[in-house]
């Protein structure tokens, strides 16, 4: 579009001239740009440093961002200020110095005075809530002291040095924006303002010293108007919300222009992924249209941003994801008067912050953008801030200094070796039913309450939200209970869903905390030792100086197969063994003599823990025994499994990190507890790569690579499993191994392998386990933009075809969406040791504002499930039916029928019993199965022998209190399977 055309459009709708006058002239948008220059503003650079954001600091820059220099698990709200040309003025600032910490924030900059906001965690209580805390001072406040999650605040700079604070208020089920203004001291100005529903919000001071807040407000399909209301100098509201943009509107963004109006930024569902869109609009509420960015195929868009200068600049700026290159990167797009200039890649490796806090803003003659990632393409996740200047000769020499200014430093990697250790032990009942200090309002639900399941399996609410974020949700299973772990909580369960046990796991009154664990304990296991018959509970723990503090395993054996009882705990110090201070990912081995206890470290180059313990001691609470250790470098985060069934060694396999591999590494470990001798396999499988970042609604998921995350050794096979990129989509990918003898006189040998995908959807962090017939179950997370993060589960049966899972089934979904980059990480299958027939799962969701676990259990001998127990006799209902017959039985014809007079004896068909009896009820079906009533109650099994049929009851209020039970049988040329039971009961 031209100059005049552009004129034009916006005169037609009333936008002030002054603005275009403004861009005209801008030496910024008429001068050539350089290449931006980067400035990495974190100093400490072990983890991802991530959702940043940017604030004016008078001439200066404030930068804020969320670090995992973690402090008692919750990661910390760091910043730094930079001078005028990008170099820092200060050490990296502590912004929730003392106080709960807190996920990502916000800052701004109110003369005399800086402030900073955050959402974190009470002492007491489950809910997130926003903080506000004044720099110069150590205490931090609640913003509001409403009940219900407070959200994504957001900061303005307010009248005599004070500020406005917006943020979103859970009520119930439902986001609002609310907005509240604080005087200088920190006193506020009046009420909490109460705006409206909302999504998400931005906001921003206006010329005339109002805030601006703007949102989008939620519509039944997920996306509706973006609204603007105006709250005043002394916290009042400005009268009614105006809609802004009509129609599927996501994510705005908001800044204030020189003509007193506003530019916005949002997303529009376009296809599978959004389309960036963006608006000018003038004092008067006029405004002209513009269309920033469309996904071509194979990208997805998000976080759009847009920043407004004093001249008239005015720029926008989001994430452009390449699935194909697996790739992420931050495009700006400038306008001028000319209208909107080309596309300019600002970070080719990194990523806007998927919130609507400010992240891009004229410094000067600069535009600065805020992003996380890092400059070459590595693993790295920093903090960055791009500035684009005009080159011109002096800001080419600031372009030079800054560059010189954030040099980087690579350490070397360190050899195998082996370092002392110390450790504390005890031994201690476990604390039961410990309040609910760290736990959210959400309590775990038995079985008969509210459904959490799409499909068949039987599942429960587990551990919810403990304020730490992962949960990287754990599980083991024992002959009545089930044991759960996440970050911040450790749960024991009946085998219905019932909590005998809670106790969080970081702190003095942790369940490590008597030994001194009162410090960062996180990414924690569960296990059930087959050879002991006993729980183990295993986590690692930082000092709070992490990366020059200590490094810890913590672990603990129940005293017998019941967890509610006594349990021995062991600190063990790693901190020389490791070479650090970082400890991160650990890994729990177990085999018939000893435990092994892994995880990565970083210090002088990346290094991966084998540390080797003789178990004996550990059942009894003795003082640890014989210990050995390795220390691998060059290479990290290994799938490590619990043998069932003896081996010739411990078992490791390892995944290379390139766009694409043919290859595994398997590592063996022999004489663990004498002199540990390491060997190596170079093992082909079928090609997997990197996988790209996982999309769930408008956020993007961190995946990290293509790591082992769970594996299992049973009776001489290694299975594990792993997620990775398909073309523009995350797959889950699973192998089953034969070691043949190996170390001794064996090689080792692909047995199958096989990929599930989801169509339109990403597949991620996934777990995998097995009985002892060979039947494996694998439970993972999918999503898409159009999709919010599910479990969802698939399994085998060991006569199935080599290399086929089942088709897989969403067991439970979530109803919110997430506003972070982070899920998993991890997740959990573990075979049920009383019942061969069972595998048992767990993964997260987001039911309400917060994640919770989900407690899954499949039995695999049911080939007949139905998705309700029970039907109204008043209202009548549907049941969904699904039909899973043996691999064998693929294409056969098959036939289900209900009774109302029981299981037994049964009815013979040939050489298999039906176990219902043939009824008058089984008679009606027949006679009449091709009507409403009886959906595909005959048909063909298909390639995986499955089908689904469904029933539709009318309403008859006579049935109340009878059960019809439904059962199915193959056939070909004769009868030759016959199916399960299933109960379904008449209520009123």
């Amino acid at each position: 579009m031209n100059e005049s055309l552009l004129r034009g459009s916006l005169a037609g709708l009333g936008v002030a001239t002054v603005l275009l006058g403004s861009l005209a002239h801008d030496p910024a948008l008429t001068t050539t740009v350089e290449t931006p220059t980067h400035a990495r503003v974190n100093a400490f650079g072990r983890g991802a440093q991530d959702s940043v954001a940017l604030a004016p600091a008078d001439d200066r820059l404030m930068v804020i961002w969320r670090s995992a220099r973690q402090h008692e698990g919750r990661a910390a709200v760091r910043g730094r200020i930079l001078d005028a040309d990008g170099l820092p003025q200060t050490a990296e600032l502590e912004f929730d110095l003392g106080q709960p910490h807190g996920d990502g924030g916000s800052a701004v900059r109110s003369a005399p005075h800086t402030w900073a906001s955050w959402q974190g965690y009470p002492e007491h209580g489950a809910d997130r809530v926003v903080w506000l805390r004044r720099l110069d001072r150590a205490d931090a406040f609640r913003v509001d002291a409403a009940p219900g999650e407070q959200l994504a605040p957001t900061l303005v700079e307010g009248t005599a040095g004070g500020v406005t604070v917006a943020w979103l208020q859970a009520d119930g089920p439902t986001l609002h924006a609310c907005a509240r203004s604080f005087d200088a001291e920190g006193r506020a100005r009046a009420p909490r303002v109460v705006l409206g529903a909302a999504q998400s919000l931005a906001a921003v001071r206006r010329a005339d010293g109002r805030t601006a807040i703007v949102w989008a407000a939620p519509a039944p399909d997920h996306a509706g108007t973006i609204r603007v209301a105006h709250v005043d100098a002394a916290g009042r509201f400005c009268g009614d919300s105006v809609a802004l943009i009509s129609g599927a509107a996501l994510a705005p963004s908001v800044a204030a222009t020189a003509d007193g109006g506003l530019a916005l930024a949002w997303l529009q569902p376009r296809d599978a992924s959004f389309a960036v869109h963006g608006a000018l609009v003038d004092a008067r509420g006029h405004r002209t249209a513009l269309q920033i960015a469309v996904p071509a195929p194979g990208q997805h868009l998000n976080a759009a941003t847009c920043a407004a200068g004093a001249a008239g600049q005015v720029a926008f700026a989001w994430n452009e994801h390449d699935l194909t290159s697996q790739r992420c990167r931050v495009q700006v797009r400038r306008l001028g008067s000319s209208g909107l200039g080309e596309p300019v890649t600002l970070a080719p490796h990194g990523a806007l912050a998927s919130d609507s806090r400010c992240r891009a803003l004229w410094h000067g003659d600069a535009l600065a953008v805020a992003w996380s990632g890092n400059t070459d393409g590595g693993a790295e996740i920093d903090a960055h801030v791009s500035l684009l200047r005009p080159q011109t000769p002096a800001n080419v020499a600031k372009a030079e200094r800054l560059r010189a200014g954030w040099a980087k430093q690579a350490t070397p990697a360190a050899p195998d070796t082996e370092a002392p250790h110390t450790v504390t032990h005890g031994s201690a009942p476990a604390i039961p039913h410990d309040p609910p200090r760290f736990e959210p309002t959400q309590q775990p639900q038995p079985e008969g309450s509210t459904p959490l399941a799409v499909g068949p399996d039987f599942t429960f609410t587990a551990i919810t939200n403990t304020g730490w974020s992962p949960p990287d949700p754990h599980l083991a299973v024992g002959p009545n209970h089930v044991v759960t772990t996440t970050n911040g909580g450790l749960a024991f369960f009946t085998k219905t869903g019932t909590r005998t046990f809670f106790q969080t796991i970081s702190g003095a009154t942790g369940f490590w905390g008597s030994l001194g664990a009162t410090n960062f304990v996180f990414d924690p296991e569960v296990h059930w030792d087959p050879w002991a018959n006993r729980f183990v509970a295993f986590a690692c723990e930082r000092t709070v100086s992490s990366g020059t503090g200590l490094s810890y395993f913590v672990i603990a054996y129940s005293d017998d197969a019941d967890p509610n009882g006594t349990w021995h705990r062991y600190r063990i110090d790693v901190t020389a063994a490791g070479g650090g201070g970082d400890i991160d990912s650990p890994n729990l081995g177990i085999d018939q003599n000893a435990v092994y206890l892994t995880a990565d470290f970083f210090t002088g180059g990346q290094k991966y823990l084998v540390f080797m313990a003789d178990k004996t001691p550990l059942l009894s609470g003795q003082p640890l025994g014989t210990t050995r250790n390795l220390l691998i470098s060059g290479s990290q985060s290994f799938g490590l499994p619990v043998l069932w069934g003896a081996g010739n060694a411990m078992y490791l396999i390892e995944h290379f990190e390139a766009a694409a591999n043919t290859t595994v590494r398997l590592h063996a470990i022999t004489n663990a507890l004498t002199t540990p001798t390491r060997t190596t396999f170079t093992l082909t499988v079928p090609s997997y790569g990197r996988p790209v970042t996982a999309t769930a609604g408008t956020s993007s998921i961190t995946t990290f690579d293509a790591r082992f995350w769970s594996c299992t050794f049973r009776d001489g096979y290694l299975w594990a499993c792993h997620h990775h990129a398909v073309g523009a989509l995350n797959a889950v990918r699973w192998y089953q191994v034969d070691v043949r003898n190996w170390p001794g006189s064996g090689t080792p040998a692909l047995v199958q392998s096989g990929t599930v995908t989801a169509p339109n959807a990403h597949c991620t962090f996934n777990s995998i386990a097995v009985n002892s017939r060979g039947d494996a179950l694998m439970t993972f997370a999918r999503s898409s933009a159009a999709e919010r993060i599910s479990i969802a589960r698939t399994y085998r049966l060991a006569t199935d075809p080599l290399g086929t899972m089942r088709p897989m089934r969403i067991v439970a979904n979530s109803p919110s969406t997430t506003t972070g980059s982070r899920w998993g990480d991890y997740s959990a299958v573990a075979p049920d040791p009383a019942d061969d027939d069972v595998l048992w799962y767990t993964h997260e969701n987001i039911p309400a504002t917060a994640w919770a676990t989900v407690i899954g259990r499949r039995e695999l001998r049911d080939w007949l499930t139905a998705d309700v127990a029970t039907l109204s006799a008043a209202s009548g209902g549907a049941v969904a039916f699904e039909l899973e017959a043996p691999s064998a039985s693929a294409g056969d014809n098959y036939l289900l029928l209900g009774s109302f007079s029981g299981t037994s004896p049964g009815t013979p068909l040939g050489p298999v019993t039906l176990p219902i009896n043939f009824d008058g009820w089984s008679g009606a079906i027949l006679a009449t199965i091709t009507s409403p009533l009886f959906t595909n109650f005959v048909g063909v099994l298909d390639a995986n022998a499955c089908a689904t049929a469904g029933l539709n009851v009318p309403p008859v209020p006579p049935l109340n209190g009878l059960t019809m039970h439904y059962a199915f049988a193959t056939w070909t040329t004769d009868w030759r399977f016959a199916s399960n039971a299933v109960g379904i009961t008449f209520t009123p």
